[in-house]
């Protein structure tokens, strides 16, 4: 038990004050009752009693890394055809693609490679698993964009703003 200060009877996180100048009265307040006890069910039987509102759904998140990875992977399609690069390691990929017969796809996924392990090791499991099937998703999507798509002309401009840089 711990005295601090608190309007009277109140026992509030936001209204506790642990300053010795603060013009309420002292009174005791156990610690346990400011800290959520884990494993307390929630007050709504809901399961989305506890989810967090900026939390995404799964279709959202398939949504998304569909949508992305098309994007990215016709924006390669397009610079690729344009004969310009970007940064990062996708403009890495498309350097590459120019001096080694392999497509910009394959070569984005590889060179992503040693980022997986990073990302792993950074930011969980479930974060790697994510990057890896969107790294996968563009290899399979600007390889058939290349294979499905003749571009006999793109100025560079028009690739490089639809290209995203």
């Amino acid at each position: 038990m711990t005295a601090a200060c608190a309007p009277a009877g109140f026992a509030s996180r936001s209204l506790v004050c642990l300053s010795k100048t603060c013009k309420w009265p002292r009174v005791p307040i156990d610690a346990e009752q400011l800290l959520p006890k884990p494993n307390s069910q929630p007050a709504s039987s809901e399961p989305d009693a506890l989810r967090d509102p900026h939390e995404h759904t799964f279709l959202e998140d398939a949504y998304a890394l569909l949508t992305g990875t098309t994007l990215v992977a016709i924006g390669l399609v397009l610079m690729k055809a344009a004969g310009i690069v970007t940064a990062g390691i996708a403009g890495l990929a498309l350097l590459l693609s120019y001096a080694v017969p392999l497509g910009v796809g394959l070569l984005f996924f590889l060179l992503n490679i040693p980022f997986f392990a990073l990302g792993m090791r950074a930011l969980g499991r479930e974060f790697m698993v994510k990057s890896v099937l969107a790294a996968l998703l563009i290899f399979a999507l600007a390889s058939l964009a290349q294979e499905s798509l003749e571009i006999s002309f793109v100025h560079p401009a028009f690739a490089a703003l639809a290209g995203g840089t």
